[in-house]
């Protein structure tokens, strides 16, 4: 397989210093190349590594959602494909809709699990990386309410590692070429498809710091604040950082200025491989303080795979002149060539090597990902313009980029799997933390928490509320349950809790009546101590009466809570 097709420029250099080509793309003669490519390429050993990486997110990936298939991703579990399919717009498609049986998605799982497998080693990497983009949009669409920024940053840079040449080197296609010379020599990579996946990371920071549009971030400075006291998501290392309020307050516009101002350093052209491994520290460094002090699962390491293409050729000659560096380097090759040797018996020479050498840069194949990264970089104007109107009053009319896109030009994202929007903690992070109790009546009289496996009634506060969830995934279900546009889903959770409780009990204890409630804390201004409601959200009995309780519903609880805050 050739994973150097025509729309890629691989540039052979002997050392980290680019060297210039001549006529070598089509904008030869237009910029000066070697500038372009110090900017905008990437060197093959980042993208190689990237590949690894993001192959074993995506393996632990499957291996977090695995003990949840039944309950995620069947038609036994909480959400049928019924209920989605009426719920997700025409222009998502999944494969798992195809069937809600736990032996078909575990058969998916399995598909999914050899492709990545495929990816991390490098063998026939294109298609591999094509499989594992596909499935994984189609493991998103599946369930959606158990989705995370980090799925949908997964999912945008297997996009782009589909027009990227990630097979070039350190993979089982790269040593099935036979071209051992070409495989000892730094390559770069230069074409609209490594312009795409740069400026696609630099996107999600630059787009999510423009809708931080609340006094909170940019006056106030109480952003970190509010996100620590989500204890739902904080972790313990991150509740004791409250105990600093100044200098939460000073790590909300640092936050604000690392996403505005330091991935364009990336970018400028003098002393770059120096601005560019500190922009990639920097970024390191900020999301290791995210993992530290919330439970984000692997969205803080996908974003530092993702930072893994900025980092220029200097560093990896830095990296691999060192004993540890050359070692790794040493046993990953030996480790290829034996799962290289193992492909080859199989293939039997029906694969004839392919030499790796510089090729023009495809017309079409750039016009391609360059429209596509238009189409990106208008969807995320589009989200930025449409949400704060407010605060860019002179862009938002520009061309009418406040109005909604048609349904067509939006469908090509969602059926792409590219739409995005960063509103990550924006326009400010909630203030509204709880919850649940799942108040069961059963046949004897008693009367039991099935949220907490049959536990007394308790509504205090639980020691600790992210460790009420045996997941990620369970947390973002739980919580989407809470959000309006998704309170639709509590019935089905209602009746899985009840039908999971009657299936392990005897009927002298099955469930006559069911109350679901959610515990709302609302965080004050720092100093304050936070305030709490008791909200119903629905109600259930075994007459066949069930209701799903609306806001206004709880109007009462709501004013009580105002009344609170306002003391």
């Amino acid at each position: 397989m050739n994973d150097n097709p025509d729309g890629y420029e691989i540039k052979l250099s002997a050392t980290s210093k680019l060297q210039p080509s001549r006529s070598t793309g089509w904008w030869s003669g237009v910029v000066r190349e070697p500038c372009i490519r110090e900017l905008f390429g990437i060197d093959v050993r980042g993208l190689a590594l990237f590949r690894v990486c993001l192959a074993v997110l995506l393996l632990l990936d499957l291996a977090g959602r695995v003990p949840y298939i039944t309950a995620h991703y069947t038609d036994a579990g909480l959400v049928s494909r019924d209920l989605m399919m009426g719920r997700m717009g025409r222009w998502t498609l999944s494969l798992y809709w195809m069937n809600g049986t736990p032996l078909f998605v575990s058969l998916m799982f399995t598909v999914a699990a050899v492709f990545a497998l495929m990816l991390l080693v490098g063998y026939r990497t294109r298609l591999a990386t094509v499989v594992s983009w596909a499935l994984l949009v189609s493991l998103h669409y599946r369930n959606p309410l158990v989705a995370s920024a980090g799925d949908h940053v997964m999912r945008l840079l297997l996009f782009w590692g589909m027009f990227l040449p990630l097979g070039v080197c350190g993979s089982v296609d790269s040593r099935l070429r036979n071209n051992n010379a070409a495989r000892q020599v730094p390559y770069s990579v230069l074409s609209m498809a490594t312009l795409g996946l740069l400026l696609q990371i630099v996107f999600l920071y630059v787009f999510s710091a423009m809708l931080k549009t609340s006094p909170i971030w940019r006056q106030e400075g109480t952003a970190i604040y509010y996100a620590l006291n989500l204890d739902r998501m904080t972790t313990s290392f991150g509740r004791w950082f409250l105990e600093f309020p100044e200098l939460c307050r000073l790590l909300t516009f640092a936050t604000l200025g690392l996403e505005v101002l330091v991935p364009a350093l990336a970018f400028i052209p003098w002393a770059t491989r120096y601005l560019r491994t500190f922009v990639v520290a920097s970024f390191y460094s900020f999301h290791a303080g995210l993992a530290l002090t919330m439970h984000l699962i692997l969205f803080p390491f996908v974003c530092m795979t993702a930072w893994l293409v900025f980092l220029p050729p200097w560093f990896w000659d830095k990296v691999e002149a060192t004993r540890v560096g050359s070692a790794a380097s040493i046993v990953w090759e030996s480790f290829i060539g034996r799962v290289a040797f193992v492909v080859k018996s199989f293939e039997n020479g029906s694969r004839p090597p392919a030499p790796i050498a510089p090729h023009r840069c495809s017309l079409r194949l750039n016009v391609v990902a360059g429209l596509l990264l238009l189409y990106v970089l208008g969807w995320n104007i589009h989200s930025v313009t449409k949400k704060t109107d407010h605060a860019l009053p002179k862009l938002a009319r520009m061309a009418g980029l406040h109005e909604t896109a048609t349904d067509a030009i939006s469908g090509i994202g969602a059926t792409l799997g590219i739409s995005q929007g960063w509103i990550m903690f924006s326009p400010y992070p909630p203030r509204e933390d709880g919850w649940w109790v799942a108040e069961a009546t059963l046949a004897d009289g008693s009367i039991v928490d099935l949220y907490r496996n049959g536990s007394d009634i308790s509504w205090e506060k639980p020691a600790s509320i992210s460790g009420e969830f045996p997941s990620h995934r369970c947390r973002k279900y739980m919580m989407s349950l809470w959000s309006s546009r998704r309170r639709y889903h509590a019935p089905h959770y209602a009746r899985w809790l009840r039908s999971d409780w009657n299936e392990s009990h005897d009927d002298d204890r099955r469930v006559e009546s069911l109350r679901l409630y959610y515990m709302l804390e609302y965080t004050q201004p720092p100093g304050e101590p936070p305030v709490s409601a008791k909200l119903l959200v629905f109600r259930w009995n075994d007459s066949g009466s069930e209701k799903l309780v609306s806001y206004r519903s709880n109007k009462d609880e709501y004013k009580r809570l105002l009344e609170k805050k306002k003391r």
